[in-house]
């Protein structure tokens, strides 16, 4: 009897020792996740090194916007372009240019280039044919016919794989090529590569590439953004954005309430506002690390519903109540 109570007695002693060593253990677990540099991990952090900081962002507005329309009708007798400038331009079109041509002309460097254009001697671009330079005033939509000066056949642009594209627009602000360039930083110049379709090639007529040319000598290619499904098409939004024109956006895929005004970059998802912007370290759409953004639209700040106001602890259900008290404990644990 004496060792049963004695056995007893001990068993109480070993519960209590076990609830505080699963207690160190939970706290011990725990603590491996809060802080991963501290002396209860056996997790190395590898630190990358440090990189150099990127320039700061510097809006640039595109002036320029060409558009291909009818293009069932378009051939390499023709094609019908719409055409919107914010200032005046001059616009250069090229039939037939190889792409040896097309690399040179966007190597150029912007002075020579320009002094090529006022003095109408671009023969050291050799193409098939070259239409006469045209000066735009500032427009919207524009329809404007491209016809080439002599007849432009198949043949002429080779067989597939081809090394000529079948039409190149080049367009370029007129007051930045009458006087000196203050503003680095302007886009001076959009080339535009448009291919045609034809009895060799069966592609449908689209455009290809758009190059932008700064003053700065600096040439970028546009690309596509990427929207939200339920937005309107993507090509659509970009054309506005580049353009400078307004139209609804669609909603933040974040908070879904402020309209989405940033571009995720490297991956151009473009799916964020102002407000949700700072809380992100990763893409919501890829999960891609966000390097850097910009903007595609005026911000404006965090805008709510009428009457909006977050709800006060006594407001709460008790199911809103573990909710909340749920996400805020993951959050002081670092699991969100």
């Amino acid at each position: 009897m004496a060792t049963l109570a004695a056995l007893a007695g001990a068993s109480n002693v070993i519960a209590i020792f076990v609830v505080l060593i699963s207690f160190f253990t939970m706290m011990t677990f725990l603590l491996r996740f809060r802080n991963l540099n501290g002396p209860f991990t056996s997790v190395t952090v590898v630190h990358e090194p440090p990189t150099q900081m990127l320039q700061p962002m510097i809006l640039v507005q595109n002036p320029f916007t060409l558009k291909i329309i009818n293009v069932m009708d378009s051939s390499l007798s023709g094609i019908d372009c719409s055409i919107t400038c914010q200032t005046p331009c001059l616009m250069q079109v090229f039939w037939g240019v190889s792409m040896e041509e097309l690399d040179k002309m966007l190597c150029t460097s912007w002075l020579q280039l320009k002094e090529a254009l006022l003095g109408n001697n671009l023969q050291e671009f050799r193409c098939l044919g070259k239409n006469q330079m045209i000066e735009l005033d500032i427009c919207e939509n524009e329809v404007l016919k491209i016809v080439p000066t002599r007849a432009i056949m198949a043949a002429d642009l080779g067989t597939l794989p081809r090394t000529r594209f079948p039409l190149v627009v080049l367009m370029m602000r007129k007051d930045l090529l009458l006087e000196e360039e203050d503003q680095q930083n302007s886009v001076v110049a959009m080339v535009t590569i448009v291919h045609i379709k034809d009895p060799v090639c069966t592609l449908n007529t689209s455009v290809i590439a758009q190059y932008l040319k700064q003053a700065n000598e600096q040439t970028c290619c546009l690309k596509p953004l990427y929207m939200p499904t339920d937005s309107s098409s993507d090509q659509q939004q970009y054309a506005n954005s580049v353009s400078g024109s307004t139209q609804t956006p669609a909603e933040c895929v974040v908070c879904q309430i402020n309209p989405i005004s940033r571009v995720l970059l490297p991956c151009r998802h473009t799916c964020v506002c102002m407000t949700c912007f700072p809380r992100l370290t990763n893409c919501p759409m890829c999960r891609g690390v966000i390097q850097s953004y910009f903007c595609i639209r005026d911000e404006e700040p965090q805008i709510y519903p009428e009457n909006h106001h977050e709800p006060s602890w006594s407001e709460l259900s008790w199911h809103d109540r573990w909710s909340r008290f749920n996400d805020r404990l993951n959050q002081w644990l670092g699991f969100t």
